[in-house]
């Protein structure tokens, strides 16, 4: 695989300085990212990372990967800036038919199961900016479950995914 500029840059970045013998600074901003949202680089891919690593570094005026890496500890929200270029808001409303079929199935068998009263719990995650969890409550609507009878939890690594869907404000 043809290396791209922005992984170049950050591999070339990794050679100048490093905050441990044999650990070098983009392998910790990995495991950094890692442990914050708890996705590895194989899943968010290196492309994205290095894209994003990069553009945090010019927004920081840091020259290498190591600088950002003394950078994020002297500044510890500028990780947080991080995850927001590397997290993928991509959400629509009804975004996995079946999955909301199924939901829907699920919801109308539970409240004829339960009829103590018991409340049906929901989780949505990652929940980006809300449209999936406002399809679950239209789902459950149209199943017939009272929303007195179920509970949707909804979280994301993005603080700035969580304000547009407290928000519930979405456009055409």
């Amino acid at each position: 695989m043809k290396e791209n500029a922005a992984q170049k840059k950050a591999r070339e970045s990794e050679k100048k300085s490093g905050p441990a013998p044999g650990i070098s600074p983009r392998k910790i901003l990995l495991f950094l990212l890692e442990k914050e949202i708890g996705i590895s680089e194989d899943a968010l891919g290196a492309e994205t990372i290095d894209k994003a690593v990069c553009r945090r570094m010019t927004a920081c005026g840091c020259g290498s990967t190591g600088h950002y890496l003394d950078y994020i500890h002297a500044h510890p929200a500028e990780l947080q800036e991080l995850v927001e270029l590397t997290v993928v808001p991509e959400t629509w409303f009804f975004r996995n038919k079946a999955a909301f079929r199924f939901l829907e199935k699920y919801a109308e068998d539970f409240r004829k199961s339960h009829t103590d009263g018991s409340i049906l719990r929901v989780l949505s995650i990652p929940c980006s900016g809300g449209e999936e969890v406002w399809s679950l409550v239209i789902s459950l609507a149209e199943s017939g479950i009272p929303e007195s009878l179920y509970h949707i939890d909804a979280v994301d690594v993005s603080p700035k995914a969580l304000a547009r869907a407290r928000s519930g404000i979405y456009g055409e």
